[in-house]
């Protein structure tokens, strides 16, 4: 039996920003999706246009391959834990990425509730905490079974096993990850002496 799967992109604001990547894991941990196989890539102008063709017709298309096309991307294949493979509907996984990423034009999503900050701020979702634009807004999500078969053959040939995302995927420094305060004090004082 196939598992419940989904394609996920986090574009070039993403990638560079180590907080959302952090807010990402565990994100990602808590509703049971997991990171099964990614790559880190700079797109070719090909490959981004290959991926958002069916916006080629719109005014918004150059700037969205010009985006991507920015900086390194990170393509996933995210499925549904184990305990909760045969729960679900086969759109499971897709669905669960689609709701953390949020809506695409989250402008309007702003100018619609101007008046309601209390709804506002109820609506945690990636786009809406680190989304910079409706072109840059965090990632991408496929819309549909189908669809996420086409976009993820366009990265399939770079997708390797995932163990370790923050090293292999998000090339996170180690010192970032530190949990212990008196190595991060250390750490803090090497920094310091550095410009002494």
């Amino acid at each position: 039996m196939s598992k419940n799967w989904t394609f996920a992109l986090l574009k070039p604001d993403a990638v560079a920003n180590p907080i959302s990547l952090g807010w990402l894991l565990d994100a990602l941990n808590k509703n049971g999706l997991i990171i099964e196989m990614g790559c880190r890539l700079n797109l070719s102008i090909a490959q981004a246009s290959e991926l958002y063709s069916f916006h080629k017709n719109s005014f918004y298309f150059n700037r969205s391959i010009n985006h991507l096309c920015s900086g390194p991307v990170v393509a996933m294949k995210l499925i549904l834990n184990e305990d909760e493979q045969n729960l679900y509907s086969k759109d499971e996984a897709l669905k669960r990425w689609r709701r953390l990423l949020g809506p695409s034009k989250f402008g309007k999503m702003y100018l619609a509730q101007v008046g309601d900050l209390d709804e506002m701020t109820k609506m945690e979702n990636f786009r809406q905490l680190f989304g910079l634009s409706d072109s840059r807004n965090f990632g991408h999500g496929s819309s549909s079974l189908e669809e996420l078969e086409k976009e993820y053959s366009i990265f399939e040939k770079y997708m390797k096993k995932i163990e370790d995302p923050y090293s292999e995927l998000f090339k996170l420094d180690k010192y970032m990850l530190i949990e212990n305060d008196k190595e991060k004090e250390n750490n803090f004082q090497k920094f310091l002496n550095f410009f002494k």
